[in-house]
């Protein structure tokens, strides 16, 4: 399994397809994320993905991480609560971050409002994201 750093390496490869926002600054806030998100911050500070596709919230902009899980927001579902929200597919699923080990992420289902499906950690779902990307810009260019 690649490390989120090398993964946003392979996302920076599709440069054009991305709207990525610069590397988190460190904040108090920072340092009480799980250590897998905090990873992806030090890469970028959230943005979109494959564009129109999902988007990542980071700790800064008018949807971020404390945006996406306040709770009002979370009111909306019927969310575990050691879940915390880090992105939304641009069909509307939530993906979100265990808190709880083995941390795993979960896509939540925002029209069923249940679990959809789960990865084992950041790095496993971030993959599987960059090749659906992948796909979908192959796809546009035949």
């Amino acid at each position: 399994m690649k490390t989120i750093r090398e993964l946003y390496e392979e996302l920076q490869k599709d440069a054009a397809c991305m709207d990525l926002a610069a590397p988190v600054k460190r904040t108090g806030a920072y340092d009480r994320l799980p250590s897998q998100l905090r990873e992806l911050l030090d890469c970028f500070n959230g943005g979109e993905i494959y564009v129109p596709g999902t988007v990542i919230y980071g700790l800064s902009g008018e949807q971020n991480l404390k945006w996406a899980n306040n709770p009002e927001h979370r009111a909306r579902f019927r969310l575990p609560s050691d879940a915390m929200v880090i992105a939304k597919e641009n069909f509307g699923d939530l993906i979100c971050l265990k808190l709880r080990p083995p941390c795993q992420v979960i896509q939540w289902d925002h029209e069923r409002d249940c679990e959809f499906r789960r990865w084992d950690s950041l790095a496993s779902w971030l993959t599987e994201e960059i090749a659906i990307g992948r796909q979908l810009v192959a796809e546009m260019e035949d």
